[in-house]
């Protein structure tokens, strides 16, 4: 079977974000199929541009389209969406003849991609799935405090309508949205729940650290200092002065921040008077499993949002599951995969934070590793991709 996924923001472990298409692609093609990823050039979410044209990346193969630049979340981003469609759409033969479809997957976040995908479908004769990694546009009108009847969100609910209602089937990567879906016009035989996941290959290919990260690791280690630590994104997303408030009040925990972002010299500034909080670069994500390999409570801290209620599925919490560690995390939702897999401590508000850090901290270390391997049997049974690749295949094949 050959499947085009049109996912405007797909990327590889060398380019960044998103990196659920790559996988994917990979663990299909271990089954025997081929995936061909169609995605923009122009990425907030990359760490580099790719050149306009096809690309084979580690045997996965990439058309990128040529797309207006951008930055932010404004009208530069809606006219780089829309350059990339119209870039399909004069490019639909080529894209055709490239893949050769027997199945569309549309999952570009935002749900216009659906246009493209059923007139791509009709011009080859292919089925079309959508798959949803956000609800669009109910997550940029909830996040974004924009109204309903703004235009961009009408014409954005009205493709969200048209995708469930036309689609041959839908995949979603969150648990809880059957009820959304079915209320904008899904039959819920077409629903399948198909979440994020790791790729347990990499655990093999993984890379040491770099000298300033190790070095810094061994120094508190060899003060009997317990690690905390944290790899990902310094936005205000990543919610992490609420984690540097907490450390106020845990002198006995060493918290490590790995990675970058806009927030992270204002986080510096806030935890200037501490000295059990550090920062790091960021670093390759292959060297990440090193950097978790190395702490003893894993964390991650998030904002309030009222999407929450749909439930979470983040590739972080699964990388730290991976690495048999237990994890503390502020989150408010009931639909989320630390509780269900008993791999550590989710608290709803701040002021339990703390005493979530002081529980695992008192464990004994043979508690702790237990807690650990609960994450990490848990993941490997529900998380790889090598599963997951499976029931997407069995959706596609609908």
């Amino acid at each position: 079977m050959n499947i085009l996924l049109i996912n405007h923001y797909a990327g590889s472990p060398e380019l960044g974000m998103e990196y659920r298409p790559y996988y994917m692609s990979k663990s299909i093609a271990e089954l025997g199929h081929s995936m061909f990823i169609l995605a923009a050039d122009q990425s907030h979410l990359r760490k580099s541009v790719p050149a306009a044209g096809h690309q084979s990346i580690d045997e996965v193969e990439y058309l990128w389209l040529e797309s207006k630049p951008y930055n932010g979340n404004g009208v530069g981003r809606v006219l780089n969406l829309f350059s990339f469609l119209i870039e399909a759409i004069k490019k639909a033969s080529e894209i055709i003849k490239w893949s050769a479809p027997d199945v569309i997957v549309a999952s570009s976040t935002y749900p216009l991609d659906n246009y493209l995908a059923h007139y791509l479908a009709k011009k080859c004769g292919a089925k079309v799935v959508y798959e949803v990694h956000d609800l669009w546009p109910l997550s940029p009108m909830e996040i974004g405090n924009i109204s309903k009847w703004h235009p961009f969100m009408m014409l954005l609910q009205v493709a969200e309508n048209y995708a469930y209602k036309n689609a041959n089937q839908v995949i979603s990567m969150l648990p809880n949205t059957l009820e959304h879906m079915v209320q904008h016009g899904l039959d819920k035989e077409k629903y399948h729940y198909i979440p994020n996941g790791i790729y347990l290959a990499e655990e093999t290919a993984a890379h040491s650290l770099p000298a300033e990260h190790s070095a810094l690791l061994a120094d508190l280690k060899l003060q009997g200092k317990m690690l905390v630590g944290y790899a990902g994104g310094h936005a205000k997303s990543n919610a992490l002065h609420k984690l540097i408030e907490s450390a106020k009040s845990l002198p006995e925990l060493e918290f490590i921040l790995v990675g970058e972002g806009m927030e992270k010299s204002a986080l510096q500034q806030q935890a200037s008077i501490l000295t059990n909080v550090h920062f790091l670069p960021a670093i390759h994500k292959l060297q990440v499993p090193a950097f978790l390999a190395e702490c003893d409570i894993l964390t991650l801290v998030w904002n309030d949002s009222p999407l929450y209620r749909f439930g979470v599925s983040p590739n972080k919490v699964f990388d730290y599951m991976l690495a048999k560690k237990p994890i503390v995390q502020l989150l408010n939702t009931e639909h989320e995969p630390v509780t269900k897999a008993s791999a550590g401590i989710t608290v709803s508000s701040m002021y339990k934070l703390v005493d979530a850090f002081q529980k695992i901290m008192e464990l004994p270390s043979s508690e702790r590793d237990a807690i650990g391997e609960n994450g990490y049997r848990y993941v490997l049974e529900h998380h790889s991709y090598s599963k997951l690749a499976e029931k997407f295949i069995k959706v596609c094949e609908k």
